[in-house]
């Protein structure tokens, strides 16, 4: 199922690429990546059939555009349930007004009596929350009618030890807790790291955590890190079903724990990349670590060029990138052979797939 979502999506990605505010959505759910977490594609949870969404005939234009105006009204609204379902979640917040807030004081629990103990002893069940458990003490209670009495009056102070669930050291104050100012640790258990008040805060990573079709292990070190603030290394795959490690960082909304990518922070723009100026439109050349790009990305025009150039063999620096973009042409300084190196004027040749250098002769 989240292969037939991917390609959905992806189909969706070329019907809208003349809709710019759709198109610009999609791209960016790829470069955050798709939420493809139980939560939105679960197999398990199919019974009929799965939700509504879009198929690869989305592709034939042909067809979206033969749909009557009802007809495209209930297919956008698909599209854009499909689409709010696949974004990552995201942090939000709101104003409220003329809110007022009550002071008031929890009592505690009144003291048991002997009527109201012998109550609890016949029905000591209801003060279970475990399922099993609760099942099997059910209608037994705590002795008998004839001996609670006795029980109650023989009653000696006793301590009670509890034992921990949790092995060893905790690794770090859980987060979600310190928020509340609530004082409690994260242990490191078989499966996942997780908070010591269990349900009550719902804290946990697990060691296995799948996103983007891969799974990474979460190490002891990694959750320190995460808890502490900090980007980790983590694997993921691309569309393409290609394979890289990008950093990320953890995100709670108090609920559900994320791991989210760290994005990029785009370069300074350079000047209009000339490809898509030739074609009415205005996209940025921007600075990558090993190129000149054009914003439009691989999937735009592919403007590129490499900062280590073979023909010639020279090195291309951000300079190099303005100047050709605003007066057509650069100067690069050529060693050839073993002479001294020569100072030659150099202007840039596209066909259509490539960029490359030629002389410049004016």
């Amino acid at each position: 199922m989240i292969d037939s979502v991917t390609e959905v999506v992806s189909a969706l990605q070329e019907l809208e690429q003349d809709n710019e505010e759709q198109s610009e959505r999609i791209n960016n759910l790829f470069e955050t990546g798709l939420n493809l977490d139980k939560r939105v594609v679960n197999n398990a949870g199919i019974t009929d059939h799965h939700a509504l969404i879009p198929t690869n005939l989305v592709k034939n234009v042909n067809l979206i555009n033969a749909l009557t105006d009802d007809e495209k009204k209930i297919f956008n609204l698909i599209v854009n349930r499909l689409l709010c379902a696949l974004d990552q979640p995201e942090d939000s917040s709101f104003t409220v007004e003329n809110a007022t807030v009550k002071d008031c004081e929890k009592k505690p629990p009144r003291r048991y009596n002997d009527s109201t103990l012998l109550s609890v002893m016949e029905n000591i069940d209801n003060l279970i929350d475990d399922k099993v458990l609760k099942t099997n003490i059910k209608g037994k209670g705590i002795g008998t009618p004839a001996t609670r009495a006795a029980i109650i009056s023989d009653r000696k102070p006793m301590e009670i030890k509890h034992k921990s669930k949790y092995d060893g050291e905790p690794i770090a104050d859980c987060p979600r807790c310190k928020k509340k100012n609530i004082d409690r640790k994260v242990y490191e258990t078989k499966d996942n790291f997780t908070c010591e008040g269990g349900k009550s805060c719902g804290f946990t990573i697990w060691k296995k955590d799948k996103f983007n079709y891969y799974f990474n292990t979460i190490t002891k070190k990694k959750a320190i890190d995460l808890i502490a603030g900090k980007q980790v290394m983590m694997k993921r795959k691309n569309k393409e079903g290609k394979e890289y490690e990008a950093l990320h960082f953890l995100s709670d909304d108090g609920v559900y724990i994320n791991f989210k990518l760290v994005l990029k922070e785009k370069s300074e723009p350079l000047g209009l990349c000339p490809r898509c100026k030739e074609q009415g439109a205005e996209k940025q050349i921007l600075e990558g670590k090993m190129n000149f790009y054009c914003e439009s990305g691989k999937d735009g025009c592919g403007w590129t060029i490499w900062k280590k150039n073979n023909k010639p063999e020279v090195t291309v620096t951000a300079k190099h990138i303005k100047e050709l973009l605003t007066q057509g042409y650069t100067n690069f300084s050529i060693k050839i052979h073993e002479n001294s190196p020569v100072t030659k004027k150099y202007c840039i040749v596209n066909n259509g797939k490539y960029v490359n250098f030629r002389e410049y002769n004016g």
